[in-house]
């Protein structure tokens, strides 16, 4: 069933259409239908403003607010290609892990840029996207045409690989480097786990202190100075403990024997299912295994494309096309969501 979101995102596509065709019109084309060159003279032409009006601004303010109270970091591909109108495309879509752990993908941009293709143009487009969605400072990873440094860290986190099998592949490809490699993968694993263990020591030492300063506030005469010393020393125990406790977490992963490998095996329900024992793994994991499980989005990304820049539509704006490719890929997850 139509909505009236849906119906204002194709008004909205047919209006930036008719702009761009209108716009884009030489003397060879003069013979093509345009309702403002069929209109008589003694009507007053019609000025058609040539920016692009906000197209699906509800759904993009809906997803904004997802991402605002994502839980979880959010992992970006990008990639470029050229379309049969020999023009560079470069798509930038977000991954991420809901709350009950369902991968999403959403393209934020498929924008056009103009040759040369340089690593300062392509950087610009980056910073553009994730200021214009406010998500710089929740990313794990930027994925460029499918490659990444942290697919090693992913694969350490699937129990049916651990860290054996980043053994047996870096001894082949780095000889006698492989055993440095090796530790730089581990050392990363742990780096992360003190990075993941320091965020969540803050949040509970934070509504420690405030819970407990305001109880005593209600029920002690004890000066507030005092209060407050007493609640962050108990807060820098509580600290101290737990980082005894989530410093042997990743041993523990990493002791245990692998799991039988078999390939139906769903790493994501494993994870989902084993936050208990490994609590600060979990919130990694949940991060990280979005990478191998996204690689493969901006290739479709670019078939989907490959149905809207046709000959017959060589004439879209690439803001138009744009357009397109983003409310398509939003409308469809909306849909499979419900």
């Amino acid at each position: 069933m139509a909505t009236s979101e849906n119906i204002e995102i194709v008004e909205e596509i047919y209006k930036n259409t008719i702009n761009s065709s209108s716009m884009n019109m030489d003397s060879n084309s003069a013979h093509t239908y345009s309702p403002i060159l069929s209109m008589p003279s003694s009507i007053p032409s019609i000025s058609i403003p040539s920016s692009k009006p906000p197209l699906g601004s509800t759904k993009k303010a809906k997803l904004m607010d997802v991402f605002e109270k994502l839980r979880s970091r959010i992992a970006i591909t990008t990639d470029m290609r050229i379309s049969n109108q020999n023009k560079g495309y470069m798509s930038i879509t977000a991954h991420f892990l809901s709350d009950s752990w369902v991968l999403q993908s959403r393209i934020l941009r498929f924008v056009y840029v103009p040759t040369p293709h340089t690593i300062d143009v392509l950087a610009q487009e980056w910073m553009t996207t994730l200021t214009q969605w406010n998500i710089e400072t929740k990313l794990s990873t930027i994925t460029l045409d499918n490659c990444s440094s942290n697919d090693a860290v992913a694969v350490v986190l699937d129990p049916r690989y651990k860290m054996k099998v980043v053994k047996y592949y870096f001894l082949k490809i780095y000889g006698d480097n492989g055993i440095f490699e090796i530790d730089q993968v581990k050392k990363t694993c742990y780096d992360l786990l003190h990075e993941y263990q320091c965020k969540a020591s803050k949040q509970k030492s934070h509504a420690f202190y405030s819970s407990s300063l305001t109880s005593s506030i209600q029920t002690s005469s004890v000066p507030t100075s005092q209060q407050e010393d007493l609640s962050k020393l108990v807060a820098f125990l509580s600290y101290s403990s737990t980082s005894m406790h989530l410093k042997s977490e990743l041993d523990h992963y990493l002791d245990e024997p692998v799991l039988p490998w078999t390939q139906l095996f769903d790493v994501l329900y494993w994870w989902k299912t084993n936050g208990i024992k490994y609590p600060t793994l979990q919130m990694i994991a949940k991060d990280f295994l979005v990478i191998l499980i996204s690689i493969v989005v901006p290739e479709s990304a670019f078939s989907t494309s490959g149905r809207v820049v046709t000959s017959h539509r060589s004439r879209l704006h690439p803001d138009t096309l744009e357009a397109l490719m983003c409310s398509q890929n939003w409308l469809k997850n909306e849909v499979n969501d419900r």
